[in-house]
């Protein structure tokens, strides 16, 4: 057995304490704890998602598990990307540590934002250099649009969701201008809503996370509305959505 399934069998069922102690609390890893977060934490974001996709192509329960349970053992940079959530919410969560409720930390969830954005293309790219599809890809293409467009390929997803991210691919590469509109994100929550496919949510995932790649990577403009707006659960959902589906190797066919 792996040392996850031990960490998983040897804790509570329960919420209370028993007169021995979980696993975890002995061996405290830290990317134990990054995946028990996650699994806790991603399902919100996932929701919006999960409810107008396929029950089969649903990340939740025990598919969520699944899934990331697969691209652990086979992409080492994914570990990295599951502690950058982690901490991006540790962030965003007050810690007082002195009488009067004062936290001292300087406290900058958006690094980690930042971080999660750039290992997600770094997944990506490792997945390709693993399944040998790299070298498919001319060297001066090479990119997060090049690797997600070839994973997609890989996994089977349907054309039509395909479609919806190349469409609309170029306005939101274009930040210069799409920064100006009133709220980037809302804008691609609301693209091809009208359309057939039900796997149109993976294009915006897609969309999602070349949007928060190319934004973190040269604009600041949106920070204050990336850090307060509701709209900003939705960009973070693309993004899980979109690193989960096109490495969990499986297939996105519509039913």
């Amino acid at each position: 057995k792996s040392l996850n399934e031990y960490l998983d069998r040897w804790q509570y069922t329960h919420i209370g304490q028993e007169h021995w102690a979980t696993l975890k609390s002995v061996l405290p890893f830290e990317w134990y704890t990054d995946r028990e977060y996650f699994f806790r934490l991603a399902p919100f974001y996932l929701s919006g998602f999960n409810k107008r996709l396929p029950k089969k192509n649903r990340l939740e329960d025990g598919r969520l598990r699944a899934a990331v349970e697969r691209i652990s053992a086979r992409n080492r940079h994914f570990n990295s990307f599951l502690s950058s959530f982690r901490k991006l919410h540790e962030e965003l969560t007050p810690k007082p540590t002195q009488p009067g409720g004062i936290d001292y930390r300087n406290r900058s969830p958006l690094d980690y934002y930042l971080l999660l954005a750039i290992r997600a293309e770094t997944c990506f790219r490792t997945e390709l250099e693993v399944s040998g599809k790299l070298a498919d890809i001319e060297p001066t293409y090479q990119g997060l649009e090049a690797y997600m467009r070839s994973l997609a390929k890989q996994s089977g997803l349907d054309n039509t969701a395909t479609a919806c991210f190349e469409s609309y691919r170029k306005k939101v590469a274009n930040f210069e201008k799409l920064t100006q509109e009133s709220d980037f994100i809302v804008g691609i929550s609301t693209l091809v809503r009208s359309s057939g496919c039900s796997l149109v949510p993976i294009g915006q995932a897609m969309l999602c996370c070349l949007a928060a790649r190319n934004y973190f990577a040269h604009h600041d403009c949106r920070d204050h509305e990336l850090l307060n707006e509701k709209s900003s659960g939705f960009l973070l959902g693309g993004v899980l959505l979109a690193v989960l589906t096109l490495l969990s190797g499986e297939l996105c066919d519509s039913e």
